[in-house]
């Protein structure tokens, strides 16, 4: 009995993104497909925050959205410990870092800035162009570093650490980066009907 209830509490996450799925729809106006993914949870530091409410405790979340052939992803930050804001210009990049040392190159599509709260939940929601490969190889690979270029310099993000002794803190971020890899796939499988 124990092992099922702990079968499931370790599913739980996969199960949760499943049942989101992502929004497709044909715009009546331009007759565009456009698909957007959930936000999925990908950083939050161990020990710091809960839920997807954000605030001064830092998270990154990442989104994917498509308009016919083009496709786009969102990196959407609070910042807090191992999270920095700033602007990003039209010629910044992040880089995703794949668990077998390749990476991934994104794109910013403009100028963006973030929003400044004087409540200590400063966040940003910027948007970068993405190939539909890149989507194909982030199915298939787990992301485990995020570096993004802001116009203080960059930041690295630390996403899932593939060697951690900690159980517990290896647990949680294997579980993000596995439900980022589910939404890639799923949004590719989406994007190729």
């Amino acid at each position: 009995m124990m092992k099922k209830i702990l079968m499931f509490a370790l599913l739980l996450p996969t199960l949760t993104f499943a049942q989101k799925g992502n929004t497709i729809e044909i715009d009546k106006f331009t007759n565009q497909r456009r698909i957007l993914s959930p936000e999925v949870d990908i950083y939050r530091p161990y020990g710091y925050g809960f839920g997807n409410s954000f605030g001064p405790n830092g998270s990154l979340y990442i989104q994917l959205r498509s308009v016919d052939t083009s496709c786009f992803i969102y990196l959407i930050a609070s910042k807090g410990p191992g999270v920095e804001m700033g602007i990003i210009d039209s010629k910044d990049e992040a880089y995703l870092l794949l668990e077998d040392s390749s990476k991934v190159i994104i794109h910013s599509i403009g100028i963006q800035d973030y929003q400044i709260s004087y409540q200590g939940n400063d966040h940003y929601k910027h948007q970068y162009s993405i190939s539909v490969d890149d989507i194909h190889l982030l199915a298939q690979k787990k992301i485990i570093a995020i570096r993004i270029y802001l116009n203080t310099g960059y930041n690295d993000i630390n996403i899932y650490y593939k060697d951690d002794t900690n159980k517990k803190r290896f647990a949680k971020t294997e579980k993000k980066a596995e439900n980022a890899t589910a939404m890639f796939l799923s949004f590719y499988t989406d994007l190729k009907k």
